[in-house]
């Protein structure tokens, strides 16, 4: 009688169980990639932030140029005659 009242065990999983363990492998699978991608992107991000401090220390210190003087000694301004607006006739 104790037999017939006792539950029993498949040895072998059922295909619900089969689902569960597949869809959790499936999840996990999917934030493992989600978190590959975030580290990823956190390595270009610092990448292109220090690139773009040493390029800027390079211009500052050793690109350092002085601001130019332009001298003009003489300046020519002439209007040729293709170079006037055209006339508009106005009819009354």
């Amino acid at each position: 009688m104790a037999e017939k009242d006792q539950q029993v065990f498949p040895m072998e999983p059922t295909n619900a169980q089969l689902n569960t363990d597949e869809e959790s492998a499936r999840v996990h699978s999917e934030v493992l990639r989600h978190k590959k991608r975030m580290r990823r992107l956190g390595c270009v991000a610092a990448f292109t932030v220090l690139l773009t401090a040493i390029i800027l220390a390079f211009a500052l210190t050793v690109m350092h140029i002085k601001n130019p003087k332009f001298q003009f000694r003489s300046i020519e301004i002439g209007i040729s005659a293709s170079a006037r607006p055209p006339r508009l006739h106005h009819s009354a």
